[in-house]
């Protein structure tokens, strides 16, 4: 079976932006001078700035809740889901290569991935670009590349950390237009390219660019690939270039998914995909389709509700409480829906600024500097809530982390980060985490590959589940 990183080839054209969802358009075979067919047809300025918009585009189809859906289901905020099969392999741990779900999301990140790659090899031949017009692109192109390979690699390996070189495999790592599968590199390698991408991405991307990445996109990126890695004091630099430029700010209604179209971005969003339409442009689909109440698959496991409300939700004690819902209250088939996404479409804010605020707090405590930043930052979120339980005077290191950490959970409860979390504890401070009766780093903890990469040059995960 042709790898799907090859079938992916062919979106680097102008010809194909539109036919992304078809096999056979993707499958296309180079011409004598080594273009792809279409390629020759990016001829100018405009072509590359509509190649650039059509990466954005299948960026926003893999960050509308399916990427952040695996993330959950792995964690231990959801409960089981409900008639839902590929989910129900994900949650149980038990992923195969045959899993359709998985091999739909797969194929849009190196999509992505390929048409920055098909952009970056044209843009150089093409003249008439305004001044500082292609330098933009190319580093809208690094950027784009980066987050959809660290995307990749979080869910398909094993965590930074989880040997001490990192030589544990990865993921293929595509920085050219190919036409070999490639096979799988390690994570310090996969780390390494995402680095350098995102640091030339800072570097090159202005401060200001509407709707699409600039360069506080690329720190905010920047600061949860080093938190990630346990580099807390990089983590907390790029975090603090967000916070303290200005531009953010906490949303006082707590309601960062409710915000729609090119002109209504969140106050709290650093980058963040654009819905303009249900229909036909709905960038919160993923989310929307699993979590409303009328046709839900995924809700609260009770162990989640019971931490947060034992006493039952009440707003006027934390408006946070407002993100939940029981169904068939009282029976033995209650459930807890979360409906933080509970809108017909919204724009989804993939970078914001409660998640630096907490990231800065911690990482600034793992660190012991700047204690007093790091106390307010989660202070901050925490009167935001309406609660008046904040972090004294003179609160130590360790308080503060324990604080931030239990408000990064709710607060960022079905945004996929949940799982990271636990593994970077695991990986980087060897805590001992069990994740839903299993350990951090069993087998089924991350995701199979699709059958497509089963080729002589590429290892699969190990499968057998965590039991």
């Amino acid at each position: 079976m042709r790898n799907l990183r090859i079938i992916a080839i062919g979106i680097g054209t102008i010809l194909l932006l539109i036919a992304s969802g078809c096999e056979d358009a993707l499958t296309v075979e180079p011409k004598g001078d080594g273009l792809f067919v279409g390629e020759e047809s990016i001829n100018t300025p405009e072509q590359v700035q509509e190649l650039l918009v059509g990466t954005y585009d299948v960026t926003a189809n893999y960050f509308n809740g399916r990427s952040q859906n695996f993330y959950e289901l792995l964690s231990d905020n959801l409960a089981a889901p409900i008639s839902q099969d590929d989910y129900t392999e994900v949650y149980n741990r038990r992923t195969n290569f045959f899993n359709g779900s998985i091999s739909s999301y797969f194929l849009d990140p190196y999509i992505a991935i390929q048409r920055c790659n098909s952009l970056l090899r044209r843009v150089d031949v093409i003249s008439g670009f305004e001044d500082g017009e292609k330098e933009r692109i190319i580093a809208e192109a690094y950027f784009l590349r980066a987050i959809a390979h660290f995307d990749i690699v979080r869910l398909f390996a094993q965590p930074y950390g989880y040997t001490v070189d990192n030589s544990h495999p990865g993921i293929a790592v595509v920085q050219s237009v190919i036409t070999e599968p490639n096979p799988r590199e390690d994570v310090a390698t996969a780390y390494a390219a995402i680095e350098d991408d995102l640091i030339f991405a800072a570097d090159n991307l202005p401060e200001e660019n509407g709707n699409y990445a600039d360069k506080y996109a690329a720190y905010g990126f920047l600061a949860k690939m080093y938190f990630q890695m346990g580099r807390y004091d990089d983590a907390a630099n790029y975090a603090s270039l967000i916070i303290n430029s200005g531009r953010y700010s906490l949303d006082p209604t707590t309601d960062r998914f409710s915000y729609v179209g090119i002109d209504n971005r969140s106050p709290e969003a650093v980058f963040t995909t654009i819905s303009t339409d249900p229909s036909n442009d709905n960038r919160a689909s993923g989310f929307v389709d699993n979590y409303r109440p009328g046709d839900i698959r995924l809700t609260v496991s009770r162990d989640f509700m019971t931490e947060y409300f034992n006493s039952g939700l009440n707003p006027q004690l934390d408006m946070r409480a407002n993100w939940f819902f029981v169904l068939n209250e009282g029976t033995e088939n209650e459930l807890f829906a979360l409906v933080k996404f509970d809108n017909d479409l919204f724009n989804v804010p993939v970078i914001h600024i409660t998640d630096m605020k907490l990231l800065r707090a911690e990482a600034l405590a793992r660190t012991n500097s700047d204690l007093e930043t790091a106390r307010q930052d989660v202070n901050d979120i925490i009167l935001r809530a309406g609660r008046t339980d904040i972090i004294g005077a003179g609160a130590g290191a360790t308080q503060i982390i324990e604080r931030a950490l239990y408000e990064r959970r709710i607060e960022m409860i079905g945004e996929g980060n949940r799982v990271n979390e636990l593994k970077r504890l695991a990986a980087i401070h060897n805590e001992d985490i069990v994740i839903r009766d299993a350990p951090w780093d069993c087998p089924g903890m991350i995701l199979q590959f699709p059958i497509s990469e089963r080729t002589n040059n590429f290892e699969l995960n190990e499968e057998g589940g965590c039991n």
